[in-house]
């Protein structure tokens, strides 16, 4: 089985679209923030609908279910909730609620952030290997027999792996292929739709259960469109040109 493994889509229609009419697998896992930033939230959702709704809670659509909780984000992180919240179907917002904070699919995982305290959404970056959040997923994983767990939230592409003496080893991703053994690894591939690595293209992996390898892919996509359609519903300018930089 070949899973395509999403994040952090962001309302940004023309990077899914150009990942999934690219790229082979047979089933498509979503780790979270469909919605939030870019203007076609509903498109986004309903594509992830189609593909079958494997997916977990993000803190953005969060924020959509639990409005109360929109004065913690940023200002262009609400305005992108409010902006779902004034443009969707009300069915898709129905549907948020339902989404799991961790999903087990085959021998890994998926999670918005980590399985420590996930409904926390705690940040947690490649700086941040001494993080008790990464130690205490790492104890769950081993416990539960994940081999892998993927993870967004931060837009940055890394892997996490624990080294034999119960420290914690940083890797980059880059356009590269990692074999999982029977070491456990998290592994954040990046943001598809809302690069912030500098590297202002769609980020994703696939992974085929069978060779027990992990593929990193980048993909650019039609960033100017996006863009355009960020101001024309008069969503923060911050939003369309970060795109091309990312940021």
């Amino acid at each position: 089985m070949r899973y395509l493994i999403l994040g952090d889509i962001h309302s940004n229609t023309e990077a899914l679209e150009e990942i999934l009419g690219n790229e082979k697998y047979d089933k498509v896992l979503f780790l979270g923030d469909i919605i939030g930033y870019a203007a076609e939230p509903d498109k986004c959702y309903d594509r992830f609908l189609q593909l079958g709704g494997l997916g977990v809670l993000g803190n953005h659509e969060s924020g959509a279910i639990r409005q109360e909780s929109l004065f913690i984000f940023s200002s262009n992180a609400r305005k992108g909730i409010l902006h779902a919240l004034k443009t969707m179907k009300l069915e898709n917002l129905e549907h948020m609620k339902s989404l799991p904070l961790s999903l087990e699919v085959s021998d890994i995982a998926i999670c918005h952030t980590l399985l420590d305290e996930p409904s926390d959404f705690n940040y947690v970056f490649p700086e941040d290997k001494d993080s008790v959040h990464l130690k205490n997923t790492f104890s769950i994983m081993k416990r539960k027999g994940i081999r892998a767990l993927f993870t967004g939230h931060t837009h940055t592409p890394c892997i996490f792996r624990e080294s034999g003496d119960g420290s914690i080893e940083v890797f980059k991703t880059g356009e590269s292929v990692l074999f999982l053994d029977e070491r456990p690894v998290i592994i954040n591939p990046g943001s598809a739709g809302q690069a912030r690595n500098r590297i202002p293209r769609a980020h994703y992996a696939v992974y085929d259960d069978v060779l027990k390898k992990v593929f990193f892919r980048t993909r650019d996509y039609d960033k100017s469109s996006t863009a355009r359609k960020i101001r024309e519903a008069n969503l923060p300018e911050f939003l369309a040109s970060r795109l091309f930089e990312g940021i």
